[in-house]
This record gives C-alpha cells, structure tokens and sequence, in this order.
C-alpha cells in the first residue's frame, strides 16, 4: 500500500471557527475513552494503539448547513463521496470493498491509496458520530488512525462537531519525533482539516447550490461511469434538497425558506425545482 489521505464523512476548512491542535494533545476525558473502547471491542489490534500513547489531535469547526440534512446523508460516505467529486473536487476517489460493506479504499490525487474501515454510525435527534479507522503509509513508514467524530445541532440549526483523532506511526522513532518536533502530527492535523473539507464543500453545496449537486447527478448516470448515480439515490437527495435546500436551518415558519413559496403555477426545471425557490 502507497501513501494515504483518510477520509472522513464530515466537515472541513470552509467551517466557521475550524480549530486543531498544532501537536499531540492531552487525550480526551476518561468517558469519551470508554465509548471508543467499546466501540473498539472486537477489534484488539486498534485497542492497542489507545493503550500505546498515540498521538492526540482534535479538530473542531461547524458546517454551513442543516444539521438534518448532514445527518441523513452522512452515514452513506460512499455517496457523500461521489456527491463531493462529481459537483466540488474531482481530484479523489472512495470506493467500496464489493465483499464489505463498511470497508473502503480512498485515493487521492496522487494516486496514493488508503485503507478505510467504518466501524460505527449512530444518530439521534440531535447528534451525530462515526468511527473509522484508516491505516495507510506514508513518508514516516506504516500508520494506523482512529478517527471518532461527533456532531450536534448548533443553536442556529446547523452542524457543529469534534473530531477525534489518535494517530499512530508504527515506526518509534517517527512516534517520538511526532511528539517532539511535531513534523508527522501537522500531516495528520493538515489532512484532516483538508480532507473534511472535500465533504463540507459537498454539504454546503446542497444547502445553497441544490441545481449544482442535482446538475452533476444529472450528467453522471452513464452506467459505465464510476460516478453513476442510481436512480433511488437520485431521488434520495432530491427529496433531501426539497426538504432543506435553500432554507434557513433554524427557521421555524412553516416551508422554512429564506425567499417567499412561489405561487402554485410557477415553472419547474427539469430537476422538479421552482426557479426562485433555490435558484436565482
């Protein structure tokens, strides 16, 4: 396996208030150490890496967009990931291990891949959180991170998050110098805050560029592409666009839009969208 990049179904540098660590930190209070660690149960090899001081980095910010429409759609990472590419950053590819349905290989643009495994997706009226584990390699040898992310509603309706990541180079010496002269925790901080960024653009996309989300679905049905969409995903986020797109998050009148509902003989495009309701 070649270099790597992890991706992670969530958020990224166009957030407001986007903040992380510089190095290692201090891990997180004994409770959240605890959920990882049953989260983790069957798999004693990533319980290890908790128990072997890996490397630290939280990373916090808020998406401009619906917590509800982010929490419906962001546990299907493989279609956040084809949603991102087709409409906002073509420059990576996530595709599904056809013999598991929560493993997965993503490569970057240099053609770099890693190994992704989905270990846990949960949700609740107000919350959100994952975990996923990538192992790949890199300038400093092999490396295995735990990535646990948890979201909740901003007072405003929007996503608000934290991500925990616990990296861990299996080389000692790359350990000791990501601790100290923190060279390999600014690569995994710069990652994760890049890589966020692939799926929040995507996101934000949807909130405010319904058209250009349904635009790229549009153009890729071509079932030869590897970006095709199914015409049950096309409609799965369509009918999310209609219930979200447009709005403001935290709007309580009935439709919830930002502009007035057009009247009822309005013209649709193509996409079944009433001009003037998201587009201009």
């Amino acid at each position: 396996m070649r270099n790597c990049r992890a991706w992670i179904s969530w958020a990224g540098p166009t957030l407001a208030g986007l903040g992380a660590s510089a190095a290692g930190g201090e891990p997180p209070a004994a409770d959240h150490a605890a959920t990882l660690r049953a989260i983790l149960t069957q798999h004693t090899n990533y319980i290890r890496i908790l128990d072997n001081n890996p490397i630290y980095l939280p990373v916090t910010g808020r998406v401009d967009a619906a917590f509800d429409m982010v929490r419906e759609i962001a546990p299907d990472v493989e279609l956040v990931a084809r949603l991102a590419r087709a409409a906002v950053d073509s420059s990576f590819r996530l595709r599904r291990d056809p013999n598991a349905t929560n493993a997965f290989t993503f490569t970057n643009v240099n053609k770099e891949d890693c190994d992704l495994l989905a270990l846990q997706n949960s949700a609740a009226a107000d919350t959100f959180s994952s975990t996923t584990v990538a192992e790949g390699e890199r300038f400093f040898g092999r490396f295995i991170a735990i990535i646990r992310l948890e979201s909740e509603r901003a007072p405003d309706g929007k996503a608000a998050f934290v991500v925990h990541l616990y990296a861990y180079p299996e080389n000692a010496v790359w350990r000791f110098i990501a601790r100290n002269v923190r060279t390999v925790s600014e690569y995994f901080r710069d990652r994760v805050m890049a890589i966020m960024g692939i799926s929040a653009r995507a996101y934000e996309a949807m909130q405010h560029e319904p058209g250009k989300i349904l635009d790229a679905m549009e153009r890729n049905r071509n079932p030869t592409n590897d970006l095709s969409f199914t015409q049950a995903e096309m409609d799965h986020v369509r009918s999310l666009l209609e219930r979200f797109a447009g709005r403001s998050p935290g709007a309580t009148n009935a439709r919830g839009w930002d502009k007035p509902p057009p009247p009822p003989d309005a013209g649709r495009d193509k996409a079944g969208i009433a001009p003037g309701v998201w587009r201009d």
